[in-house]
């Protein structure tokens, strides 16, 4: 039973990412207009001023978030082996991208903002039959899919702040050792990405005009998956930890004390590959991801509605421009 684990980890990594790729193509290839920068900077409140509080606000946690992230890696490098770090650099890269956007739509050629912070061709006046067509969006291919990467950053970090927050507080705070919850409760880094990345993002949501996609769920899976097994590959890649793939090593979780020659093995009990069941262990952790996944998208829908909504693939049934 010594392989058990790491055939069902197989087993679950081949289904998962066939999956995937079976859903990446439909949703990519499932739009009926392409998504354009202008619902990644404009505020969903249609005024000038809250699309500037959104872009001061975005520009600011970039920093931030990009400071505490040095900070805490910088103090201990095997930090950046938890998943919690991942979505925290997950987080800065969202908000990085969201605001260089609106620089690259302010730099788009024949384009502007409008009083609402929506982008429209100044090249076009009037057709022949008098017809106002200086009204769509300036939106090339490239901007599209730059727009279209911002709206996939999103969905993942609104379904992956309430996977940290939730497994930390309800999973692995209770079953960790006295002196690790110390630890955890008297962490800033801590509080930062396992309490207040919640505001961070419900804030943005709030604010923002990116609307939620149903088939995004594949990014946020195939991104905790591909974490799963970047540790398999990294604990193999060490002759001193290699073991402990099909040997049960007693050196997991966080703390000094969990390393075998001073590298970290395994930064959480439910991916150590040598338990004959680590396959269920994987398989309930996508599942968890699904669930999480359909609950910042419902919670998205009930506390920010919107006018316009997606089709069930990628699909966006909005107009261009924004209504007068």
């Amino acid at each position: 039973m010594t392989y058990l684990g790491l055939v069902g980890i197989a087993i679950v990594a081949v289904a998962t990412f066939a999956w995937t790729g079976v859903r990446l193509r439909s949703v990519e290839k499932g739009s009926t207009e392409p998504l354009t920068l202008g619902n990644i900077t404009r505020s969903r409140f249609s005024s000038k001023a809250a699309t500037t509080a959104l872009v001061v606000y975005r520009a600011f946690l970039a920093v931030y978030i990009f400071i505490v992230l040095i900070l805490d890696v910088n103090k201990n490098f095997h930090e950046a082996y938890f998943y919690t770090v991942w979505n925290w650099a997950l987080l800065f890269i969202y908000f990085a991208f969201v605001t260089f956007a609106l620089v690259v739509r302010r730099c788009s050629s024949g384009a502007e903002l409008d009083a609402e912070g929506v982008a429209v061709d100044l090249r076009a006046a009037v057709d022949m039959q008098g017809r106002n067509v200086a009204q769509s969006l300036v939106t090339k291919p490239w901007q599209s899919r730059y727009a279209r990467i911002c709206q996939v950053l999103c969905s993942m970090v609104s379904c992956n702040v309430f996977v940290v927050d939730v497994i930390l507080w309800t999973v692995l705070f209770p079953a960790s050792p006295p002196y690790v919850r110390q630890r955890l409760l008297q962490s800033p880094y801590n509080w930062n990405m396992h309490l207040a990345n919640l505001f961070f993002v419900m804030l943005e949501v709030w604010l923002n005009d990116i609307p939620e996609c149903d088939g995004d769920i594949v990014y946020v899976v195939a991104f905790g998956l591909f974490y799963g097994l970047f540790n398999m590959l990294r604990i193999f890649a060490v002759p001193a930890t290699r073991h402990c793939i099909i040997e049960t090593c007693k050196n997991v979780g966080p703390g000094d004390s969990q390393l075998i020659d001073g590298y970290m093995v395994w930064p959480y009990f439910f991916l150590d590959s040598s338990r004959w069941y680590s396959g269920i262990y994987y398989f309930g952790l996508c599942f968890a991801l699904y669930c999480f996944y359909r609950l910042s998208v419902c919670l998205r829908r009930k506390v920010v509605p919107r006018d316009f909504r997606l089709q069930p693939a990628r699909g966006i049934s909005f107009p261009l421009v924004a209504p007068a």
